[in-house]
Parts: C-alpha cells; sequence; structure tokens
C-alpha cells in the first residue's frame, strides 16, 4: 500500500525566495524515500540521475521515455527542450525545435542579467512542475515534482551573492585570458 496521503502530508513548504537558507535537499529526500514502495523508489532514483547535468544523454531521454510515469516523461521531454533550446542559443542560431513557450524561453535567455536570468528561468521551471502535475492528487508525480522543485530551492540557497560574483569575475577574467585575439601573418 502507498503511503502517499502520509508523505504529501509531511512536506514543508518550498518557497522560490532566491535567498540563501539552511535548507537541504538531502535530508527532504532522505525524510521520503524510505517511506516509498520499491518502485517508487527506482522512480527517485531515475529523477536524480536524470537532475545530474554528466547523466544526460540521447539514450537517457530515449530510456526514459519506456518509462510509464507521467511526471518522468512529461519533465524531461520539458527538460530536453529546454537544453536544445539553450545551445541553440548559446551557439547563436535559431530555434531547431517547436516549443509553445519558445518566446518566454528566449526572452529569459536573452536577458542580460545573469542572476536575473537564472532567477526567472528556475521560476519559469517551477511553473512548468506545477502545470504537470496540476491534475494529480496524492501520487508520486506529486512527490517527484516536489523534489524537482526541492533542488532548485537548494540550488538557491547554496548561493552566496559575493561568492557569486567572486566566481563571476574569475570566469570572466579568464575567459578574457583565452582570447588572444586573431594574428594575421603576412607572406
Amino acid at each position: 500500500m502507498d503511503n502517499y496521503p502520509y508523505i504529501i502530508g509531511g512536506f514543508p513548504t518550498l518557497l522560490l525566495d532566491f535567498e540563501p537558507s539552511n535548507f537541504k535537499y538531502q535530508d527532504v529526500r532522505d525524510s521520503i524515500f524510505p517511506l516509498l514502495s520499491k518502485r517508487d523508489q527506482k522512480l527517485v532514483e531515475w529523477l536524480e540521475y536524470g537532475l545530474k547535468p554528466e547523466n544526460l544523454s540521447h539514450y537517457f531521454y530515449y530510456r526514459i521515455k519506456s518509462f510509464k510515469n507521467h511526471f518522468l516523461n512529461e519533465y524531461f521531454e520539458f527538460d530536453k527542450i529546454l537544453r536544445t533550446l539553450k545551445v541553440d542559443y548559446l551557439q547563436k542560431r535559431e530555434p531547431s525545435i517547436e516549443f509553445d513557450d519558445i518566446q518566454e524561453v528566449t526572452t529569459i535567455l536573452n536577458m542580460d542579467n545573469i542572476l536575473l536570468r537564472e532567477q526567472q528561468y528556475d521560476k519559469y521551471i517551477w511553473e512548468k512542475v506545477d502545470q504537470i502535475v496540476v491534475m494529480d492528487i496524492l501520487n508520486i508525480d506529486l512527490i517527484l515534482a516536489f523534489l524537482v522543485k526541492s533542488k532548485i530551492v537548494e540550488r538557491w540557497c547554496t548561493l552566496d551573492k559575493s561568492v557569486g560574483q567572486q566566481l563571476l569575475a574569475t570566469l570572466i577574467s579568464e575567459v578574457r585570458g583565452t582570447f588572444k585575439g586573431v594574428e594575421f601573418n603576412e607572406k
């Protein structure tokens, strides 16, 4: 028997406020995971695997489609679209896929303020996660959605503005240091 009402009823309130705090994804995950069935634990493991950028590949996206789980199918299809649009943007080419919200995503990606861009990007993902589970009531999909949102909250809780600014300054100086310009050799 699934414990969905019990598990979901114990969720803490998640706020996307972009402020540092002591929130830790692992604490939330550790309180939920043992209460799930083995089948649901596997779904959580696949979700976590897919949330690590180094694990994403065409094979992963192909494999996740074979799961009979609404949230994983919808979320990772959405994730694949966002990543494709981001690559298109970074390579300064026209979007290579059709997507209803392409204008909204493009607007976010075109923001000059990096911090605001990342906030809006995560807010957009947060809202899409809510849309995916809008019709779900006390099921594993709500738990998976909660875990995705927990990852977003943790990301912002662990950011320190001064460390982030220092990292950005270092990154910019490294990029500038690697650019040597164009040399013309006349022969």
